[in-house]
């Protein structure tokens, strides 16, 4: 997940890119980026569909 957060230059991306990258279930995408939320080294901005992740 963070080498693919990495990939993306540092940019901000939708859960939908990670997903296709890392071609993950969306469940356990969901999972893993909440974890790396948590230990605060991805952080996120928008909401619902609007919502991107990047690295801390």
């Amino acid at each position: 997940m963070l080498e693919a957060l990495t990939a993306h230059g540092g940019e901000a991306v939708a859960a939908t890119q990670l997903r296709q990258s890392l071609n993950a279930d969306p469940t356990q995408l969901r999972t893993s980026l909440n974890r790396l939320i948590e230990r605060g080294l991805v952080t996120f901005t928008g909401k619902a569909r609007g919502t991107r992740y990047s690295l801390s």
